[in-house]
Parts: C-alpha cells; sequence; structure tokens
C-alpha cells in the first residue's frame, strides 16, 4: 500500500478557500434568511480558523527555534 502525503501549500490553502466561500455564497443565494445564513457561515467556516488558528500556533513555536534559542 502506497501512502500519498498531501502538503497544504499557500495555493493549495487558497483554492480550498476559494471552494469553501463558493459553497457560502451558494447557501446564502438559496435562503433569504440573514440570521441562517450568518450562523451558515460561521458554522462552515470554523473548521477553517482553526486550520488557521494552527498553523499560525506552529509558527510561533518553531520561531525560537529558528533564532537559535530554546523554547
Amino acid at each position: 500500500m502506497v501512502e500519498v502525503v498531501y502538503k497544504l501549500t499557500c495555493k493549495r490553502f487558497s483554492e480550498a478557500l476559494q471552494i469553501i466561500n463558493k459553497a457560502v455564497e451558494i447557501f446564502d443565494k438559496a435562503d433569504p434568511n440573514t440570521e441562517r445564513n450568518f450562523k451558515v457561515q460561521l458554522d462552515v467556516l470554523a473548521p477553517v480558523r482553526l486550520l488557521f488558528q494552527n498553523i499560525e500556533r506552529k509558527k510561533d513555536e518553531s520561531f525560537p527555534e529558528i533564532i537559535g534559542f530554546l523554547p
């Protein structure tokens, strides 16, 4: 069995965000209820926010190693 590893590059992250934004737009146009649409947007984008926060946290954690300090 061959294991395929995908890296999340900036380009791939941008492509994923475009797809997610398109989905949110479709839901928004299909439902006139603005409160519900706002909740859908929050729910759909929550995992993206968590991923971005995790990436930022990892960058912050690795910074001392980059400049030669011990964490």
